[in-house]
């Protein structure tokens, strides 16, 4: 019997790149030599004294090699082997493993880890996710991949009750991500820039203003340009950003597509990266006293108007980091909307923490009819802490 001990993988650049060369090249590596199928990998749990937890983890690799699983990085003392799933999307199985906290007990719920087969009778263990989940979880698919959902159980600060929310997770790689959808789509305005100012100025200014029904209707939706150009309380009067960069930047003759236009808060400057924009990011810079972050907010494409947008290529996917380690997926509607997404509490809000960054990085692209490079208008933050 071949035993072999896990190392835990926490971002190793080479098990990650050979990961997705294979994956992605069905059986062709990166360099176009042949390889070989993946292996026929199964997992078993060994409980013993009639214990309902397992003790170990094991890993059978083309039925015929077993290899024990370090879990000890997990600090899993009781464990359910819940489900085995291609779950990657790179031809073997992988294992979900729940972490069952209160080891029978009702003190805590749940947390989850995924275990991949890394190659070589190695096993990499995921980011643990969930913290506090009691439900039972539910596999589905989501943008082409397995997803686990599960339901977080969370205190709020501001009730000071505990409230359920539910929470979507992808295994890309080795690492557990979560799955955003936008919480909420606003459509751009159906008037002008020029007409809002105006209409703001007289309400500032007390003057009663009188509309149309159909003007009414027009004004109605401007949520976007009151977060963009109002001068209203958000989480930008204790928040900020102290730098915009980006891996590239298109470069026009008669245009400019620097980082800072996506988050300049004017709708009519963007950024685009340059070529077909996959793998090219925009990184944000913080303090780690900055407030917190809960949501990400997203104008895709050149939103200054319907030909503009149609005419270049917009964003599809999003892989979101924190402190370039990956933490979540943004999949973005086809939409001339502003786009909001519930990511969790990121951040410190803490005078001794270290500087930090949220990187955004394009995965996948809506084609544009005269551009290929996408574009993205603005990109901002709604939080908490400030008020």
């Amino acid at each position: 019997m071949n035993y072999s001990r896990l190392s835990f993988f926490h971002g190793l650049a080479s098990v990650m790149v050979a990961v997705v060369c294979v994956a992605a090249t069905s059986f062709v590596s990166c360099t176009g030599s042949t390889t070989k199928a993946p292996a026929v990998v199964s997992y078993v749990g060994v409980n013993s004294d009639g214990r309902l937890f397992l003790d170990s983890l094991f890993g059978l690799v083309d039925s015929t090699e077993r290899y024990w699983i370090n879990t000890e990085p997990a600090a899993a003392e009781c464990m359910l082997l819940t489900a085995q799933e291609d779950f990657n999307g790179d031809g073997q199985t992988d294992a979900l493993v729940t972490n069952v906290q209160a080891c029978g007990g009702n003190a805590v719920g749940n947390s989850f880890f995924f275990v991949t087969y890394v190659g070589d009778g190695q096993f990499a263990l995921s980011n643990s996710f969930g913290s506090n989940v009691y439900d039972d979880l539910s596999i589905e698919t989501w943008e082409g991949m397995k997803s686990v959902v599960i339901t977080e159980s969370s205190f709020d600060e501001w009730t000071e009750e505990y409230e359920n929310h539910v929470e979507r997770y992808v295994l890309v790689d080795t690492f557990a991500l979560r799955a955003v959808t936008p919480e909420s789509v606003s459509p751009m305005p159906t008037i002008s820039l020029d007409e809002w100012s105006k209409l703001e100025e007289m309400e500032d200014m007390g003057e009663e203003v009188e509309m149309s029904d159909e003007d009414s209707i027009k004004y109605l939706g401007c949520d976007i340009f009151d977060d963009l150009y109002s001068s209203h309380c958000s989480w930008y009067c204790g928040g900020e950003v102290l730098q915009v960069t980006a891996s590239s930047c298109r470069q026009d003759a008669d245009s400019t597509f620097d980082a800072g236009h996506a988050h300049d808060f004017s709708h009519e400057q963007v950024w685009a990266p340059e070529g077909k924009g996959i793998g090219e990011s925009l990184v944000y810079h913080f303090a780690g006293s900055c407030p917190r972050i809960t949501t990400v907010k997203i104008l895709n494409g050149d939103v200054v108007s319907e030909e503009a947008w149609q005419a270049s290529a917009r964003v599809k996917m999003i892989k979101m980091y924190i402190n370039d380690k990956p933490y979540a997926l943004l999949a973005l509607q086809d939409s001339r909307t502003l786009q909001c997404f519930n990511v969790g509490i990121v951040g410190f809000h803490d005078a001794e923490a270290p500087n930090w960054t949220l990187r955004f990085e394009i995965l996948e692209t809506y084609p544009g009819k005269k551009q290929d490079a996408p574009v993205i208008s603005e990109l901002y933050f709604d939080g908490i802490d400030v008020h």
